[in-house]
């Protein structure tokens, strides 16, 4: 997949993280920086083929939910739940075909199919996020 061409322009950008005792993100490196954008423009392409003209639309809620689950980062950990990566995908739940940590594009992947599956779009995936009591269902009160 070319991803080389396609704008993410007006995306919340990919900041590095601190690397501190308490970061959850791991943006630490410029390499794991520069596979946010790749990750972005890669979960675009995937929109665009999807979603045609629709895709601007969607990619901005996707945009804002994996920027609130994990900046998206493909090495985010959250240490309550053992979710990770950019679509906080949580061993416990999610069983098989999961990517590793740090697999951005099978993060994208995986993340995509499961928003098909239980919400049908990223728009109704993060309106769900924003107020959970949305009757979806199969949803849990969680997004994932």
């Amino acid at each position: 997949d070319d991803i080389s061409s396609i704008s993410i322009e007006g995306a919340s950008p990919c900041v590095p993280s601190n690397g501190g005792p308490n970061d959850r993100i791991n943006l630490t490196t410029p390499e794991r920086v520069q596979a946010c954008v790749k990750a972005k423009k890669y979960a675009k392409l995937k929109l665009q083929e999807q979603f045609g003209s629709g895709a601007g639309e969607q990619f901005k809620c996707l945009d804002k939910l994996w920027k609130e689950e994990s900046q998206w980062s493909a090495w985010a950990e959250n240490p309550t739940s053992k979710a990770y990566g950019i679509a906080q995908i949580h061993p416990g739940v999610h069983k098989t075909g999961i990517p590793e940590l740090g697999d951005w594009k099978g993060q994208v992947d995986w993340g995509d199919k499961y928003i098909n599956r239980r919400y049908k779009t990223p728009c109704k995936a993060w309106e769900f996020w924003q107020n959970p009591t949305v009757d979806i269902p199969g949803a849990s009160e969680n997004w994932y």
